[in-house]
């Protein structure tokens, strides 16, 4: 079952499932000790080529997390369905594009979303190749029909991305408990990112909550040394940040993040994703490719401290 509770600050909900654990691989032998010692293991699985998930039963995770500190962690629940945030104002039409060059090189790009019948995908799909004809879209089923996935999805699925992939599209994501950075997606955005040539943009998120970190999103301000190919998103209405969109000084960027059908850091992240490719398209490294975003007066990408 998943359980729920309000993030350290209460602006947000921190969401785990109650009989799962995340255990680095190196720590098997004494974590499946402690489990068959006052549960029973129904599930192992490998996430990462460093990281188990182990599901449990007979014994509860409050005292599995107690027996083994620091050795295990909680299965954190990500999600990617957009909120009702109601009585939006339509930003109106988007601005003129760019004329398209039929010989653009393509670009791709992987959609970790809901399958083909997801309409959160979908549109996701659409903001992406609403913004550049350069960029060969794929969607990366994800998201169960709640619009769900755990931490240890997400690990999986980034570790299984094709090589070729330039840009990775996460409009989702979650608090952890402590406030703290996931180890595992930690070690497979590490891997993901193992190609310099590769970016990952993921929504900031959308609970008004400017003080607890939402992750993957806020691993752009961390400390890993792949963090600035982390591009964090907020959403603006053209003038000022929408009060529903997360902030901290972890966000790269803010975009448009509200149509007619839709609102959302969900859907300000493909935006930005979308600006990104039509500049490494036209050869940009991926640190080039920002700073053209942000500078180019046509994209409507930009830096959130230069938002009222």
């Amino acid at each position: 079952m998943i359980q729920e509770h309000p993030t350290a600050a209460g602006a947000g909900t921190v969401r785990y499932h109650d009989d799962e654990i995340l255990v680095r691989t190196a720590d098997a032998v004494e974590v499946e000790n402690v489990l068959t010692a006052y549960g029973r293991i129904v599930a192992r699985t490998e996430v990462t080529p460093a990281f188990r998930r182990y599901r449990f039963a007979d014994v509860s995770l409050d005292l599995v997390l107690e027996l083994l500190g620091p050795l295990a962690r909680r299965n954190h629940v990500l999600s990617g369905a957009p909120f009702q945030h109601g009585g939006l104002p339509d930003p109106g039409d988007p601005p003129p594009q760019p004329t398209p060059v039929p010989t653009v090189p393509t670009v791709p790009v992987a959609v970790l979303d809901g399958d083909a019948t997801s309409t959160h995908a979908t549109t996701v799909a659409t903001v992406v190749r609403g913004r550049t004809d350069a960029a060969d879209v794929h969607v990366v089923a994800l998201l169960n029909k709640l619009g769900r996935c755990s931490e240890a999805d997400l690990a999986a699925a980034l570790c299984r991305l094709e090589p070729q992939v330039r840009v990775v599209n996460l409009s989702l994501g979650g608090y952890t408990a402590d406030g703290l950075a996931s180890p595992v997606l930690r070690d497979a955005l590490g891997r993901a990112l193992d190609d310099p040539r590769r970016l990952v943009v993921a929504a900031a998120g959308n609970d008004g909550n400017s003080a607890d970190p939402f992750w993957p999103a806020a691993f752009a301000g961390s400390d890993a040394p792949w963090s600035d190919r982390v591009v964090a998103v907020a959403a603006h209405d053209g003038r000022a940040a929408y009060p529903w969109s997360n902030s901290g000084s972890w966000v790269t960027v803010a975009a448009p993040g509200a149509g007619e059908d839709w609102s959302g850091t969900s859907f300000a992240t493909p935006w930005v994703t979308g600006e990104l490719v039509r500049h490494l398209a036209d050869g940009c490294a991926v640190d080039e490719a920002l700073a053209r975003v942000l500078s180019d007066g046509t994209s409507e990408v930009v830096d959130p401290k230069d938002l009222g």
